[in-house]
Formats: C-alpha cells, structure tokens, sequence
C-alpha cells in the first residue's frame, strides 16, 4: 500500500492514490483524506485502476483490512472487566476488620504484605496451610526457643528488674514474673539512638504453683532463668 498511497501535505491528513489518476484534473493521482483511504482501496473504481497482475496483491490487502478492521470493532465493543484487584483488596480489608484488628495493625499487616510482593515472596502462601494446631507447634518449637535465647542474651548485657504480678483469667488466678530492662532502638526520624523501657513476662503460672516457688530462688535470676528458660513467654 506504500508504494501508491502516498503523503500529500505535511500533516499527513491527505493522501493520493498513484493508481487513480485523472490525467486532465489530478495528473499525479487522486487525491484522499487519510480516514478514507481503506474505503478508496476496496472500491470498485480502484480495482478498476489496478493492473490485472496486481489484482491477487489487492485481494490479499483488502483481506488484510479486512481483518484488522474487525480486530479493532472487538477491541471498541469488548465490555470492560471488573478490576478484581479492587474488588480482593476490599475484601481483604473487610476481612482484616472482621478480626477487630486495629487501623494501625492492618496497616502493618497490609505493609507486610506489599514488601514481601515486591520481592516476589509470596509463594509459600500457596504452598503451606495455617492450620491453628501447626501454628501452636511452630511457636512452641521454633520460635519459642529462639526467643528464649535472645532474651537471655539481652538481659545478661543490660541492667533489669524483676516484678512479680497477678491477674485474673476466666474464673483463675495466675502469677507472671515480669522482667523489665533497657534496651536501645535506633530512631531512624530523630536519625539517633533511643533508650527504651521494655517489659516482658518471663514465666506465667497458676498462683497455687507460684506459692511453691521459693522466694530466694526467685531472687537469683541467673539461676531462676537457667531452671525455668522452658517456661518462658514473651508478651508480643
């Protein structure tokens, strides 16, 4: 189609057919509007104008328009898609605030989420269940002990406190052995280091077996933590 529909001004809204000629009115061809040159090619006063060895090539064109014109009307009719990521974000959220999740924890949660697909980490969402018994096992026996050690370490490092409270659960009484302790956080908006108070339990019983404890036991830490570092509980 190149080689006889050819440009006439320079914003290309016109065009000429070289084929088309009119030798009294318009020698160099007939001159087109762009938008109407596809109609011009499939007329019968082209096809007229063509040369008899060039009429396959016209067909094999006229087909090529043919299909690309379609291939256009579908993609205008196509109707529009609801935008499921839309539709499943909501619904996560909904989800997340049917929990009672506060605004601040969805938004850790959702945050949490997005950096692990940016890095493309996903995966294990399809590839391990959450069942509530594997969930106690992998805090019991994996992050449980891991736990345990650092807090070990940190309170070997840092001066500390203990505190000895009870509290009432479901007709119950219970006895935690608190420990608090300094611990320093680098403050990335101050752009400096920050000393915080943190709190944590250290072992959580019933009041009835805390009575047993002995008091001078509880005194030493170093001992108490080696004899009770099963037991511990972090409050998260």
């Amino acid at each position: 189609m190149q080689k006889f529909i050819k440009p006439l001004d320079e914003d290309n809204m016109k065009c000429i057919c070289l084929k088309c000629k009119d030798f009294k009115n318009n020698p160099q061809g007939k001159q087109l509007l762009v938008n109407s040159v596809y109609l011009h090619i499939k007329s019968e006063k082209h096809r007229e104008n063509t040369p008899q060895t060039e009429l396959k090539k016209l067909d094999k064109l006229i087909e090529e328009i043919n299909s690309w014109s379609e291939t256009k009307k579908k993609k205008q009719h196509k109707p529009k898609e609801n935008n499921k990521d839309d539709e499943n974000y909501l619904n996560f959220i909904g989800f997340l605030m049917s929990l009672n999740l506060s605004y601040a924890q969805i938004q850790n949660v959702g945050g949490y989420l997005k950096n692990l697909a940016k890095k493309n980490c996903l995966g294990f969402l399809k590839k391990f269940c959450f069942e509530e018994k594997l969930i106690s096992s992998l805090s019991k026996n994996c992050f449980r002990p891991h736990l345990l050690e650092q807090i070990k370490e940190k309170l070997k490092k840092t001066p500390y406190s203990l505190i000895i409270d009870n509290a009432t659960f479901s007709n119950q009484n219970f006895c935690a052995l608190k420990v608090k302790f300094l611990e320093k956080e680098y403050n990335e908006e101050l752009n400096m280091e920050m000393i915080m108070i943190e709190n944590r339990i250290i072992t959580l019983s019933t009041l009835k077996k805390a009575l047993l404890v002995q008091p001078l036991k509880i005194l030493s830490i170093e001992n108490y933590l080696l004899d009770k570092i099963s037991k511990i509980i972090l409050k998260v």
